[in-house]
């Protein structure tokens, strides 16, 4: 659903033009008056006359009903319509739930949403031109030194419309947030602009309290800004130079979009050549040589399963009853928890336990790092540290000659509260040749954190390149627990409202990337507001089960934090001869297969823990993840094209439509990706390899788009993109078309490609254009038939027309045999009403061998269906001396 009311703004646009144009600035309060009477007006006309109250009385007295942004969701029933029941006996407007499949019996209440959204754009906009009028009659007053800023025109323009100070606070944020001098300057009704990194989202709340007893209260929480957008309009403006080890992994959930930053910012947009990454990975091979001498010792510990958790505890202590122990203590003391939740803690103590044995087993681990996504805390149920303290002296019992000190000191806790006092008493501790077991956290050691501590005196380093010797040297142990906060957990208790606001801008970054289908996104979505509002959702269908934790995306986002963990041992060219990797077994097959981009240089460490992960037998799922993305674009372009034949005609959106259509017939198919104007990124899809079609399925005239680069749609009813069901060959066999073609710089062929035009591209657009250029050239150049362009009014109702009101709509059916008029001949004679035409000619361009030309009149032969113009590879005289004898009637 467009977030604009675009019969109001095409209606004003004018009317906004002539309030700052050029320096003619006109009276403020003048305008002010002017535009307060037309919002009020606009507003009368959407706004609900009576008291809304919701009929469903829910016991929670709370939420009653969530809508999502262009895709309703309902919270009891996605596929229920939500209506505004009038009821004049009791001046009450009742808002219903009702099945889509119904007729509707009120007003759709998601549609008057939307308007009143529009409205506010509305409103937003002309305050934005009226606070620029104002700002510049200020500005010319020269006995005023200092610019008057824009914030303060526009609450001073708001103050006159008796708004009280919370609602101008909350308005003039919204439109100094549009005015945002770092934007991306084009226009957001274009084709580039209607994906979710420059749309975002919004989604409304229904509300009943027992503090508003009489009405229902609707909320709108709008997020319009993505990162990513935020961004691009920096580097339009500036010059931005990102360094990252793991600035080029692509994971939108960890990292900006950085195929979105290149479509918008085109040439402006720049990556290391091959050359240069080449050159800087033989310079860093050189720098780390001495690598040679360091052993890296990589390996996986741990379990996720209570059973073999307690299995290995056993081994550990050498006492069975002792670890069953740990297990009775931690059901006990967590009653309120799931056995699930009791088992993944248990499991966390059994790794931390075997990597605490670890270090105790190798005295040349000197310092040795645990990160886990959570301290253990005194008394803390689910993470004890006192716990550990205690299993850990049992461990030393037999090594207590190890460590210098006692279980107390060795570990050490590395945590965010007095963070750098603490880190400089572990740097401290291990100058001085106290072995230390550091525990923190993902968080608490972040990017940029250097644990790098002075040499110690008894120990020497290995010096593993020829630049001069650092003082310091590096931890030379790790342990790397799985992160788990990656993604936002909607299972807890109370989800918090901006933690589900992350979890759908998560969503949307998994469904860009590919990772998983529509009706995937769907079922996530659901699930989410449903625990928004503490309700189960059963689940009932095969994407209900899928896990966002088994997504690629996710994998890769894993081994970002991972790449940085790693890294916090790795400032310094001073080694132990040994370095230690150990890491939670339940990471390997995140790592297993995972390759990284090629201008991403991995330390050697992180290096040796991917090759011990070794590579999965598990196939790739490379393939579906492009066929999602394909699928996921194919909507958007559909859902532009809907929009666009739903919005009034503009000469501005009339030129960007046949630009679009001329965008198709020069590339239909582009051979490789770099031959793409970054402009023109959104309407293609990026085939996983080379090829010439592919196929998809559809439901509801192009709605729910399935793509597939392969055969494996099943028994799925499916069409093909390619030349061929363009019938561009066909085409292209007519001397007098294929000419037209070469010299309109038009494709004549599919090659192999890289990029094609979505499926709605191809068949609404494409298909289309292709029709208009060929019939319109065969009627001028043949026919000696003038047709004239459409005027704005009647845009897109047909194709052409000619002097005498005679109105053409060319075709390019598919079918063997003439596709009749007949379901056609409704919707003609209403589009003729509104041109007011004398006569409609329906022209398919393409007639088969066996075709009979055999015209069809309708509607008192106002409607003529003329079943080809061409047949047999030329231009069909039967049909040309039909047309000539009609029009000269």
């Amino acid at each position: 659903m467009q977030n604009e009311c675009p019969e109001l703004l095409i209606k004003e646009s004018e009317w906004f033009h002539k309030i700052s144009n050029g320096k003619n600035w006109l009276s403020p309060r003048q305008r002010i008056e002017t535009f307060r009477e037309k919002a009020n007006h606009i507003f009368t006309t959407y706004k609900l006359q009576h008291t809304c109250k919701s009929h469903e009385d829910f016991s929670t007295k709370k939420r009653n009903f969530l809508f999502y942004d262009y895709q309703f969701h309902n919270v009891m029933d996605r596929h229920q319509r939500i209506e505004i029941i009038e009821d004049s006996q009791n001046l009450t407007n009742w808002i219903k739930a009702s099945d889509t499949k119904t007729e509707p019996t009120g007003v759709d209440i998601h549609k008057l949403l939307s308007k009143i959204t529009g409205f506010l754009t509305y409103f937003q906009t002309g305050i934005k031109y009226l606070a620029d009028n104002y700002r510049h009659l200020k500005d010319e007053n020269k006995s005023i030194n200092e610019a008057f800023s824009l914030e303060f025109a526009v609450k001073s323009v708001l103050n006159h419309f008796r708004l009280d100070d919370t609602d101008v606070e909350f308005l003039t944020s919204k439109i100094l947030e549009d005015d945002f001098s770092y934007g991306l300057q084009t226009d957001k009704g274009t084709i580039q602009r209607q994906g979710f990194y420059d749309t975002g989202f919004r989604y409304h709340d229904i509300v009943d309290s027992d503090e508003h007893d009489t009405l229902s209260k609707i909320y709108m929480f709008n997020f319009s800004r993505t990162p990513e957008s935020f961004l691009a309009g920096v580097c339009s403006k500036a010059m931005v130079v990102g360094i990252s080890a793991t600035a080029g992994l692509y994971t939108n959930i960890g990292n900006y979009d950085l195929e979105y930053l290149k479509s918008r910012l085109g040439n402006s947009f720049i990556r290391l050549k091959e050359d240069a990454i080449i050159r800087l990975k033989n310079a860093y091979y050189e720098a780390t040589k001495g690598y040679d001498q360091v052993v890296i010792k990589t390996e996986f510990i741990g379990t996720d399963s209570q059973k073999e958790a307690i299995k290995q505890l056993e081994e550990l202590l050498r006492d069975r009853e002792a670890a069953q122990d740990l297990w009775n203590y931690l059901r006990h003391k967590n009653t309120d928890d799931d056995e699930k939740s009791i088992e993944f803690s248990f499991c966390r103590y059994v790794r931390a336990l075997t990597a605490w044995k670890y270090f105790l087993d190798h005295p040349d681990c000197y310092a040795f790092l645990c990160l886990f996504n959570k301290l253990p805390q005194p008394s803390d149920p689910q993470f004890d540290l006192n716990i550990l303290y205690d299993y850990a002296k049992l461990l030393l019992d037999d090594k207590k000659d190890v460590i210098d000190g006692s279980v107390y000191d060795t570990i050490f806790l590395l945590k965010g509260d007095n963070f750098d006092e603490n880190k400089k008493k572990l740097l401290n501790d291990l100058k001085d040749n106290k072995g230390r077991f550091i525990i923190s956290t993902y968080q608490t050691i972040g990017v940029g954190q250097n644990l790098q501590f002075r040499i110690p005196s008894k120990l020497e380093p290995i010096h593993i390149n020829s630049f001069p010797n650092h003082s310091d040297m590096d931890i030379n142990g790790i342990y790397l627990d799985r992160p788990t906060n990656l993604l936002v957990n909607i299972f807890e208790n109370n989800l918090e409202d901006d933690k589900f606001i992350k979890y759908i801008f998560q969503l949307e970054f998994l469904r860009e990337n590919g990772a998983f289908s529509l009706n995937t996104f769907k079922s996530k979505l659901d699930e989410a507001f449903h625990r928004y509002i503490g309700r189960y959702k059963p689940k009932l269908k095969a994407e209900d089960f899928i896990s966002l934790y088994k997504t690629n995306a996710y994998s890769r986002f894993l081994n970002k934090i991972i790449i940085q963990a790693i890294g916090r041992i790795c400032r310094t060219n001073m080694k132990a001869s040994t370095i230690h990797i150990l890491a939670d077994a339940s990471i390997r097959k995140h790592l297993t297969q995972f390759s990284l981009p090629d201008d991403i240089i991995p330390v050697r460490e992180y290096t040796a823990l991917l090759e011990l992960a070794g590579e999965s037998t598990k196939q790739s799922e490379d393939l579906i993840e492009a066929q999602n993305r394909a699928s996921h674009i194919s909507n958007q372009t559909y859902a532009y094209i809907r929009r666009k034949l739903n919005t009034p005609w503009r000469p501005k959106t009339i030129k960007e439509w046949q630009d679009l259509r001329e965008q198709t017939l020069h590339q239909p198919a582009i051979t490789k990706k770099s031959e793409c104007n970054p402009n023109w990124n959104s309407i293609y899809l990026h085939l996983l390899k080379p090829a010439d079609s592919y196929y998809f399925s559809h439901e509801n005239d192009y709605d729910e788009i399935e793509v597939f680069f392969s055969d494996g749609y099943g028994k799925k009813e499916v069409k093909q993109v390619s030349e061929g069901t363009a019938r561009l060959l066909d085409l292209m066999r007519i001397d007098i078309l294929h000419k037209l073609f070469l010299d309109s710089g038009w494709a004549t062929e599919f090659p192999e490609s890289e990029l094609m035009l979505t499926p709605p591209m191809f068949n609404n657009i494409y298909k289309g254009a292709l029709g208009e250029v060929c019939g319109k050239h065969i009627f001028q150049s043949l026919l000696n038939i003038h047709l004239l362009e459409l005027d704005v009014d009647e845009f897109e109702c047909f194709d052409f027309k000619t002097e005498q009101n005679i109105y053409i709509d060319f075709k390019l059916w598919n079918d063997r045999v003439a596709v009749p008029a007949d379901d056609l001949i409704d919707k003609i004679r209403e589009k003729m009403a509104i041109v007011k035409a004398e006569k409609v000619f329906v022209i398919n361009i393409l007639g088969t061998s066996n075709t009979p030309f055999r015209p069809i009149p309708s509607f008192g032969g106002k409607i003529v269906e003329v079943p080809y113009l061409c047949k047999n590879d030329k231009v069909d005289n039967k049909a040309i001396e039909f047309i000539l004898k009609e029009f000269h009637k």
